[in-house]
Order: C-alpha cells, then structure tokens, then sequence
C-alpha cells in the first residue's frame, strides 16, 4: 500500500482553517452588533431570551474554533512530520 502526502494542499487546508474560524467570528462580532442594537429597543423577556440563546451560539462558535485550531495545529504537525521524514530519507540516500 503506497501512502502519498500532497504537503501544499496539507498546508492550505491549515490556512483555509484558520481563515474559517476568523470568519466565523468576524459574522459573530457583526451578529452581536446587530443584536445589541435591537435589544436596547426591547422590554420584558425579550432581552433575557436574547442574552441565553447569544450565550449558547457564544459556546458553539467557541467550541468550531477551539476544533478548528485543534485540527489546524495537529495538521501542521503532520505536514512537519512528512516533510521532516522525506528530507531525512532524502539525505540518506544521497550519502550513500
């Protein structure tokens, strides 16, 4: 079985990653904005109903970034891998 590693696509796949988790907050950041606005026209339970679910979209977009970095820190590490291993295959076959 032949194992093939593409390490540019590993490589734009962690940059793809780490542009989905900023824009995953830059739409959060614009979504609270737009909440904020409405919920200072709010009165009763409006605001309070707001408040508990922004705190559980709050937990899930903190949850997808903290998997997306994860997942991004531990790809790199495998593509650092992979490249480490190849150049040290490389080196000892040129120094036969």
């Amino acid at each position: 079985m032949a194992f093939v590693a593409n390490t540019d696509n590993m490589n734009q796949l962690v940059t793809t990653l780490g542009n989905a988790s900023k824009q995953i907050e830059d739409r959060l950041t614009a979504l609270q904005a737009y909440g904020d606005r409405l919920k200072s026209t709010w009165t009763g339970p409006a605001g309070d109903a707001y408040e508990a679910q922004k705190a559980n979209w709050d937990r899930a977009a903190n949850t997808m970034n903290e998997l997306l970095s994860h997942f991004g820190v531990k790809l790199n590490d495998i593509t650092d891998s992979i490249v480490a291993t190849e150049r040290r295959a490389l080196n000892r076959w040129q120094n036969m």
